[in-house]
């Protein structure tokens, strides 16, 4: 446990790009990750750290995209150029969003897949994880992660 503490945070999955989780037996082998480091009964915690991650970062994009989206109304009047680089920002941005919602909800669904879930946290994961599963457990899950070689940037 000692070495995780040795992995700056900055490594770990700030900057959340759309390639996140991107090939679907991902869950599974984060179940594997997680059951290796911390036991069976941390799975569903870590799980929720997971999604607390998404929907942080879509709400980090999310936010970006209404910024920019009052920052190209106020100058598209002003100056087309501008405001057409604006655009393209605010096209990538809406293109990073729409995947990791996809990759969000094909990680919710292969977790529902994967039996060893099912009796530990049922058919259903909450879209909105629980307060109690803190932001500390996120970094913890993040650095373990990147360790065994899955970067979610």
């Amino acid at each position: 446990m000692n070495s995780l503490n040795t992995l700056p945070i900055e490594s770990s999955s700030v900057h959340l790009r759309a390639n996140i989780l991107a090939d679907k037996n991902t869950a599974s082998k984060l179940l594997e990750v997680y059951k290796n480091n911390y036991g069976h009964n941390h799975a569903s915690k870590i799980t929720f750290a997971v999604l607390a991650i998404f929907k942080n970062h879509l709400e980090n994009h999310m936010h970006k995209v209404r910024e920019y989206n009052a920052a190209f109304q106020e100058i598209s009047e002003q100056n087309t150029n501008i405001a057409n680089d604006i655009a393209k920002v605010l096209i990538e941005y809406k293109k990073i969003i729409a995947n990791l919602i996809t990759k969000k909800v094909e990680f919710e669904s292969t977790l529902k897949k994967t039996n060893s879930f099912r009796s530990h946290i049922g058919n259903s994961i909450p879209r909105v994880p629980k307060q109690e599963y803190s932001f500390s457990l996120g970094i913890q899950m993040q650095k373990i992660l990147l360790m065994k070689g899955f970067y979610l940037y």
